[in-house]
């Protein structure tokens, strides 16, 4: 029995992308605790209900997504006790055959998506008393309701997106009572008819990308007492209709960006000016609608405009007050942010100026918003090369800044010194060449989480460039143009837990380039210059973890040995050394790191011989000497992985049995 042993404690599975052609029934049926299933990504066409068979009483959730069946017959699931969660998403299943009799199934979420559906199977769906969530994606349903079931059912979640629905009729949801949750994104719903929704109850309602081009007055009636969200995003409504939503009592969230379209707003919105708290209105496309148009809706906490000209100004937001909290002026072609432009919103927390093309902002732009201010996106807004440090002074709450993909080629030292409370910063995709070693440091960025400078034109990482920050978690420096690291660049931040420098041209690190970090996890130095890995690097990193090195795709030919003083004790536990020319590995090479190493990639190098000193990293009768052939795909260590790369297969054992595993691969010379 596959399984012999775990019966009393194993309770998750995990079986995706082998090539199990049914389900293991008999490895499966005494595992009693068994609570999650992952059959995802096989080669399984048919079901039945004796597949699954010991574990009725204890599963719960179970996926048999992307796998080859063209029918689900809900039988098979009868008997189950706890199942709360199938998924059956990218399959090529065509029908749905409901329980024979009165039977019902527990289910709570079902997952349809990426099938091959053309119906709503209406009468399964009412034989699950319990479903909350039901997703059908992706699959050829062309409309939302059946004439022939007379029922109505009642679910939290109804996910229809990217079907073949054309169109929205009349009570186009007449076998629905209550749906919180409505998603139709992505279908060819060209125009909605009048009395479309009568008689559903839908709280939150999604028409997103749809190609809607007209509206009729009465397309929502029916919603008024239950609607509180409606997104007509992305389509090509270019006028509301007068007094649309006049009686829409509960709607607070009005999602209207990426359309052609201009309205008056006393005559749209009037109707619920004392309850909307969100609408957004950004766009390339959309037309003229003055913002003065919009102080008169006294509880917006959410605002997003596009119809500014290029320049924001003091009294552009007056009346407004104190409960907006998120506005967002992006794609307005904007140039000039001038001083106390947010002077009348002055509880402002997210700031969105994104996708402009502002070159001047003055010294107190931000002035009025300084407290209050969280967030502040530039993404794509910036269009000069160096920043004024002056403007964002101000900012003493923010804890985010996103400047990425700009021209940014230089920024002040002092840029974030006045940002105490920063968390995260987003500088990629920009033109930087050189990180200050006073940009970031305690006494003024201490609380630093994130910092994303992938995608500039850095050329080295100077000692104590990033030191002493006790909070920094996460660095991002890939795909720069790094060619050396100095000694000290990384050190004293004992919370950093992830360094990526992968994609750059560095073939000079210095010894204790990386000291004190006890805390790293992953160190990423792949797709580099390197022409040695040297343990000499690290000091005293990872001394509270276990670290994951990948130092795949250099120029590494051979592997010299270590300082002869360097400390046996060392937390790599993982080593990728893969697509590198390495031919030679010296005698006890990995000695430093023998106590540690549980995984070892050697993939696509020159190895021919490699003796016992070197093979001998974990097991106490070590390896002797064995030639590498069709450069097999290898990892040595406290386990032995071999993967045909020719025939596509995998297989797992300990170095006690290698031998009779690997021997068509491997010539052994005593």
């Amino acid at each position: 029995m596959a399984f012999a042993g775990l019966e009393r404690s194993l309770g998750e599975l995990y079986l995706p992308f082998n090539r199990l052609q049914r389900v293991p029934q008999k490895a499966l049926q005494n595992l009693e605790k068994l609570k999650v299933l992952d059959l995802g990504g096989n080669l399984i066409v048919e079901i039945n209900r004796e597949d699954f068979s010991g574990v009725e009483d204890s599963l719960q959730h179970l996926s048999l997504a992307d796998n080859y069946l063209v029918s689900l017959q809900l039988e098979s699931f009868t008997g189950f006790q706890r199942l709360e969660r199938l998924d059956l998403r990218g399959n090529s299943i065509l029908t749905v055959a409901p329980l024979s009799g009165s039977g019902t199934l527990k289910l709570s979420h079902l997952n349809l998506a990426d099938n091959a559906l053309e119906h709503i199977p209406f009468i399964s769906l009412a034989q699950m008393r319990s479903l909350n969530t039901i997703n059908l994606a992706n699959n050829r349903i062309s409309t939302t309701f059946d004439v022939f079931f007379q029922g109505r059912i009642s679910i939290d979640t109804l996910i229809l997106d990217n079907n073949m629905i054309g169109n929205l009729p009349p009570f186009a949801f007449q076998n629905f009572n209550l749906i919180n949750k409505t998603s139709l994104n992505g279908n060819l719903i060209r125009e909605i008819a009048e009395d479309a929704f009568k008689d559903a109850k839908i709280r939150d309602l999604s028409l997103s990308d749809c190609s809607v081009h007209g509206i009729d007055v009465r397309s929502f009636r029916g919603l008024e007492s239950s609607l509180q969200r409606l997104d007509l995003s992305y389509n090509n409504l270019s006028t509301l209709p007068e007094n649309l939503l006049d009686k829409f009592d509960f709607l607070k969230a009005l999602i209207l960006n990426d359309n052609p379209l201009t309205f008056k707003a006393e005559e749209v919105l009037s109707g619920f000016r004392y309850t909307l708290q969100t609408i957004n209105l950004v766009g390339e496309k959309m037309g003229q609608i003055p913002v003065k148009q919009m102080n008169d809706i006294r509880n917006l906490r959410s605002l997003g405009l596009s119809s500014l000209n290029d320049r924001v100004s003091i009294g552009d937001f007056e009346g407004f007050g104190a409960a907006l909290e998120h506005l967002s002026l992006s794609k307005n072609k904007l140039k000039t942010i001038s001083s106390n432009s947010f002077r009348h919103v002055p509880g402002l927390k997210i700031l969105d100026l994104s996708d402009n093309r502002i070159s001047q902002i003055e010294a107190d732009a931000f002035a009025d918003v300084g407290t209050s201010l969280t967030h502040l996106h530039l993404t794509n807004g910036i269009g000069v090369g160096t920043l004024p440090s002056d403007p964002f002074k101000k900012l003493i709450a923010l804890q985010s800044i996103d400047l990425s993909n700009n021209r940014i080629t230089n920024l002040p030292d002092d840029f974030f010194h006045s940002m105490k409370e920063i968390r995260s910063i987003n500088l990629q995709d920009n033109a930087i060449e050189k990180i200050s070693q006073h940009m970031f440091n305690s006494e003024h960025t201490s609380n630093l989480v994130n910092v994303s400078l992938n995608f500039n034109f850095i050329n080295a990482i100077e000692a104590q460039t990033f030191s002493d920050l006790p909070h920094l978690k996460i660095l991002h420096l890939e795909d720069n143009k790094i060619n050396r690291i100095a000694k000290g660049a990384f050190q004293n931040m004992e919370s950093l837990e992830y360094i990526s420098l992968e994609g750059n041209t560095i073939s000079t690190i210095e010894a204790e380039a990386f000291h004190n970090l006890p805390k790293l996890e992953t160190l990423n130095l792949g797709h580099n210059n390197l022409e040695k890995l040297s343990f000499d690097w690290l000091d005293q990193v990872g001394t509270l973890s276990a670290i994951k090195l990948d130092v795949s795709h250099n120029l590494i030919q051979q592997l010299s040995s270590n300082r002869t003083g360097w400390s046996s004790y060392s937390s790599i536990r993982s080593l990728d050394l893969g697509y590198n020319n390495i031919s030679f590995i010296s005698r006890n090479y990995f000695e430093p790191i023998r106590s540690s190493l549980t995984h070892l990639v050697l993939q696509h190098n020159q190895l021919r011989n490699i003796s016992r000193d070197v093979s001998n990293i974990s097991s106490p009768k070590g390896l002797t000497a064995f030639q590498i052939t069709e450069h097999c795909f290898m990892y040595l260590c406290r386990y032995i992985v071999i993967c045909n790369i020719y025939y596509g297969w995998i297989f797992q054992t300990t170095i006690s049995n290698w031998y009779k595993i690997i021997s068509p691969y491997l010539q052994w010379k005593r």
